[in-house]
């Protein structure tokens, strides 16, 4: 049960971050800050649903996967 929730609270987070970066591809104005703005609050929406993947499925076949995205997103 609290487990649902968390994973709620973390996907709709990471949804929340993702529309942010979408609005922001909209409403800046130059290139490089449309860039900056959508690469920087998709790694952390990225990063929140994986969570929630991780904490959903805890195997740790899904754990290693989910982590390495996390890890791999933040790195590029």
């Amino acid at each position: 049960m609290i487990q649902d929730i968390v994973c709620a609270i973390l996907i709709t987070l990471g949804a929340l971050f993702m529309g942010i970066a979408g609005l922001g591809l909209l409403r800046m104005p130059d290139l490089f800050m449309r860039m900056s703005c959508t690469t920087k609050a998709t790694t952390l929406g990225t990063g929140f649903i994986m969570m929630a993947v991780a904490i959903r499925f805890p195997e740790l076949s899904i754990l290693t996967r989910a982590m390495a995205i996390i890890a791999f997103t933040f790195m590029t």
